[in-house]
């Protein structure tokens, strides 16, 4: 009998568990980033900052998981070691920013502009940045594990010891990119344009793989991919 009696009871605790809701953001740290632009280590976990004017805003290690900045004005601030986990970025402006070693886990960036952003150490697994504008983007030493490059631009972008393992680059603009050490395994370049792509080796194409519109520096050939 108390047996079935502290099963029940286990029961309906975790029911309730899942009707209490996430914690939100901190409105004062909200009011805070918008009247100040500061709010290093703030929580503003689920932010509704869509279209947010966060110039040079200081977010060091923030918490931004799950925020909505959509259409938000980013350039020139520090992101670094923030948790943008989830976020929602489409068309947002982070063009300068920083985010280095950022954890960006299925962020969507999708149409974004990030031109000359730093992303050194960023975790960026399974991100969606397709259409994004990424001109002179350093991602060295990232971890794109499983993430959409799709018709980007990142002329001139450095992934040197980066980690593009499933990464998806088909019809990205890559000229003179760098991939110094970077890691293609299973790397789909299918329609990508690669001409004067830098320290691309025939080891590495070997492990990744394109068609026949993939367009790649003298010397080198690259799998079709099945």
């Amino acid at each position: 009998m108390f047996g079935l009696i502290r099963i029940c009871a286990a029961v309906m605790a975790v029911a309730w568990a899942g009707m209490v809701p996430a914690f939100a953001a901190d409105d004062e740290d909200v009011k805070q980033l918008r009247e100040t632009g500061e709010c290093a280590s703030c929580d503003l976990n689920e932010a509704d900052l869509m279209n947010a004017d966060l110039q040079g805003a200081d977010l060091n290690k923030a918490n931004l998981r799950d925020a909505d900045l959509k259409g938000a004005n980013l350039t020139g601030s520090n992101l670094s070691r923030s948790n943008r986990s989830r976020n929602d970025l489409e068309k947002a402006d982070l063009s300068g920013a920083n985010l280095s070693r950022a954890m960006m886990s299925g962020v969507d960036l999708e149409k974004a502009v990030m031109k000359g952003a730093k992303l050194r150490r960023v975790d960026l697994r399974d991100g969606e940045l397709d259409k994004a504008m990424l001109d002179g983007a350093d991602f060295s030493e990232g971890d794109l594990w499983g993430t959409s490059f799709k018709r980007a631009e990142l002329k001139g972008s450095s992934f040197e010891s980066s980690k593009l393992h499933g990464t998806n680059f088909e019809r990205a603009s890559l000229q003179g990119a760098n991939f110094v050490e970077a890691i293609l395994k299973k790397t789909d370049f299918s329609g990508a344009n690669l001409t004067g792509a830098e320290e691309l080796t025939q080891a590495q194409l070997n492990e990744a793989c394109g068609n026949a519109e993939t367009v790649l520096p003298d010397g080198v050939t690259i799998p079709t991919c099945q």
